[in-house]
């Protein structure tokens, strides 16, 4: 980062990264390098929401202070807003948990990135009905710190149990 600053002017950094926020000591030790070498930069990276319904892991003060140190945005792959849908991507949170986030950014002013997918193997029109609610109580809820991706064409990855799931289907 450094060395694209210094050489190519460069002062956004993306860190595509989907495991970046698990581990809060290696958060910690970014931000402090990036304030002992005095870089000023902005960066986004990804979070999974269990990470952030709850303040356990990452409070108010700290997200801030992310904030402070360049953080702009984040994304989030929220996939469904079906509880079923949920269950099957195996993404351990509920549309609650969706709609608390939303709401704690909201009052954080950080804008977050929120992506959701349509027609994957035994979703239901009512399940997509669910995530088109889902969706437009967040875009209420947060207008200016809510950006939603999608909802994108289901893409299953080879090798994931949905994949063979999408295969047998045809």
């Amino acid at each position: 980062i450094e060395y694209l600053q210094k050489n190519y002017n460069i002062n956004l950094f993306s860190l595509h990264d989907e495991l970046f926020f698990y581990d809060k000591k290696r958060v910690e030790k970014f931000i402090n390098k990036k304030k002992r070498r005095k870089l000023k930069f902005r960066w986004s990276s990804s979070f999974h929401i269990n990470l952030l319904k709850n303040k356990d892991i990452y409070s108010d003060e700290f997200l801030l202070n992310l904030k402070k140190e360049g953080m702009f945005y984040n994304g989030l792959g929220v996939e469904s807003g079906s509880t079923s849908q949920l269950k099957r991507y195996r993404k351990n949170i509920l549309p609650e948990d969706v709609i608390k986030v939303v709401k704690r950014f909201e009052r954080l002013k950080i804008l977050l990135t929120y992506s959701f997918m349509i027609g994957s193997p035994y979703e239901t029109y009512e399940n997509m009905i669910d995530t088109a609610k889902l969706i437009y109580k967040m875009r209420f809820l947060s207008p200016k710190y809510a950006y939603i991706t999608g909802p994108v064409l289901f893409r299953p990855y080879p090798g994931a149990d949905i994949y063979k799931d999408a295969i047998c289907m045809g």
